[in-house]
């Protein structure tokens, strides 16, 4: 599996007691896998990749005592690569060619944020949200095929059209304060999976099939489903609020159906606790997490319809470090 690194960043200003502006720059979705390019399931996934990165001005006012609302824009910049082998038989005597397709997009995406937060009593805070789906459409995206001279003229390199669809995503939450330096926090989150059913590219010159005949679109079904997140956590502040200890456990539901798991996203019902520490002096702040994500074992059998049957499992680590600074501190 490849190490990425995800940059985050933001910032807020409170204009006056009722009024705050802020902009954020973060990663919401995002995946990559790797596989060996001479494994016996290179013809379905050799390495694939989503990388997305969101710009997300907001405003937030408080009409009244103990609520806030907050609205959004979000400018989201996808790019996305699959890359798999191809089932042509053995190559020429000479021929390297590696028999392999790359695709390769990129584009902006465009959504809206909204947010609702009620506080009714000093110990407990009630909020709801709902982030819209973005759709990452490219017109002209890359598709490079290293095939060997008598595939040649039936392969050649071209362009295409595609999208993907990121899902809408509902939020609800309730943090609790049992005493003024413990909070406890329970989230749940609705993920409208089911925007990705259909993965599909528009070729510009298409694939030979026969004297009189191309084939025109690269298509594949995928049929996920709407899934749900559900996340607690307690954080502990002491030491004149100079220490702040964090503790977490985060169940992810699983929305790939069998018949269209694959290896380039061999997902399940993922498992993660996490622990933090932060601390704070002369308005800086530091905080550093870890966060191991356990992928559930999950097996799919050919019966299933699953491209490729097998028993998938996978462990991620998640490693976060936050430096800022609280102008108000001063």
């Amino acid at each position: 599996t490849p190490t990425l690194f995800v940059p985050y960043f933001f910032a807020s200003y409170r204009i006056n007691d009722w009024l705050a502006v802020g902009l954020s720059e973060f990663t919401a979705f995002g995946l990559a896998s790797s596989w060996p390019s001479d494994w016996e399931g290179r013809t379905v996934a050799i390495e694939s990749s989503l990388q997305t990165f969101t710009l997300n001005p907001n405003i937030s006012f408080g009409p009244f005592k103990g609520f806030a609302i907050g609205v959004g824009f979000s400018a989201m910049h996808g790019s996305f690569r699959i890359f798999r082998g191809l089932s042509l038989g053995q190559a020429a005597p000479g021929d390297t060619a590696a028999n392999t397709v790359d695709l390769r997009g990129a584009a902006w995406g465009f959504g809206g944020n909204v947010g609702l937060m009620y506080q009714p009593a000093d110990w407990v805070r009630l909020g709801v949200a709902y982030r819209s789906g973005i759709k990452i459409a490219a017109d002209n995206g890359t598709v490079d095929f290293d095939v060997g001279k008598a595939f040649s003229s039936r392969f050649p390199d071209q362009r295409f059209k595609g999208s993907v669809t990121l899902p809408h995503v509902v939020f609800a939450g309730a943090r609790f304060w049992p005493r003024d330096d413990l909070s406890i926090e329970l989230d749940v989150q609705w993920v409208q999976w089911s925007s990705y059913d259909t993965l599909s590219f528009e070729l510009s010159e298409g694939l030979v099939l026969g004297p009189d005949s191309k084939q025109m679109a690269l298509v594949e079904k995928k049929g996920w489903h709407d899934a749900v997140q559900v996340r607690l956590g307690a954080e502990w502040v002491g030491l004149e609020d100079r220490l702040a200890v964090r503790l977490g456990f985060l169940w992810d539901q699983n929305p790939v159906p069998d018949w269209s798991l694959d290896p380039s996203l061999p997902d399940s019902q993922r498992v993660m606790p996490c622990v933090g520490l932060g601390t704070q002096w002369a308005g800086f702040y530091a905080d550093v997490a870890y966060m191991p994500v356990f992928a559930l074992t999950r097996t799919v059998d050919a019966d299933s319809g699953a491209p490729m049957a097998g028993t998938y499992k996978a462990i991620t680590h998640d490693f976060t470090f936050t430096l800022g600074f609280h102008w108000d501190q001063l």
